[in-house]
């Protein structure tokens, strides 16, 4: 089961996949409709990154499915844990220093603190009842991972690699040589892949690779 709902003015898509929520980004409300919809019972979510646009329906989202006896496990790697829990909102306005008075603002106005991460990536992780490969993919974040499935031919690349296009590398945190060797670690995924990115529309592996 893959579906995508595109959430909140930065067009964030997140998914639903099987079991797991991946990057709910905001408009719980739709987020837990699509749930209820597709009679899932969700065990995880999953987030690439911890940047607000990704985060921000979480701890909404959480206690609506924690009342009707779903408490999902969130899971993110390591190296982004500090954007959840205590120090969250340090955290996300360091990050989006750059965007300025009104990028802090808006996070500010919206932030509500989540539950820290009940587990913690590292490459190469695995999420087996999901059949998910974790794929650690520094330099949009330090903590950026991709979700990959072997089985299903397919790559949950949140904002490291996008439809004709890669994320953004300048905010704290980023950095554009290690996002460079991201991506090639990304393209040497069989061709066929399909990416199913944090912002935008699918790709495939083969098209990114001659772009």
């Amino acid at each position: 089961m893959l579906e995508r709902i595109t959430v909140g003015p930065f067009g964030t898509n997140c998914y639903l996949y099987n079991a797991a929520i991946i990057d709910p980004g905001a408009e719980p409300e739709r987020i837990l409709a699509a749930v209820e919809k597709g009679g899932i019972e969700p065990e995880w979510i999953l987030l690439t990154h911890g940047h607000f646009d990704h985060i921000q329906a979480l701890p909404s989202l959480l206690r609506s499915l924690a009342g009707r006896g779903k408490r999902p496990k969130i899971a993110i790697h390591r190296l982004d844990a500090s954007f959840l829990g205590d120090g969250g909102l340090d955290t996300q306005l360091e990050s989006f220093s750059r965007l300025g008075a009104m990028g802090k603002r808006y996070v500010v106005e919206r932030y509500e603190e989540s539950p820290g991460a009940d587990l913690l990536f590292d490459d190469g992780s695995g999420i087996e009842e999901l059949g998910l490969e974790v794929i650690h993919t520094p330099g949009h974040t330090r903590g950026s991972v991709g979700f990959y499935s072997p089985g299903a031919g397919l790559l949950f690349s949140g904002d490291t690699m996008f439809a004709g296009s890669i994320g953004r590398s300048d905010l704290p945190g980023g950095d554009p040589f290690v996002l460079g060797e991201s991506l090639a670690r990304l393209s040497k995924l069989p061709p066929e892949t399909v990416v199913w990115p944090g912002h935008g529309e699918a790709t495939d592996i083969a098209s990114e690779r001659v772009r």
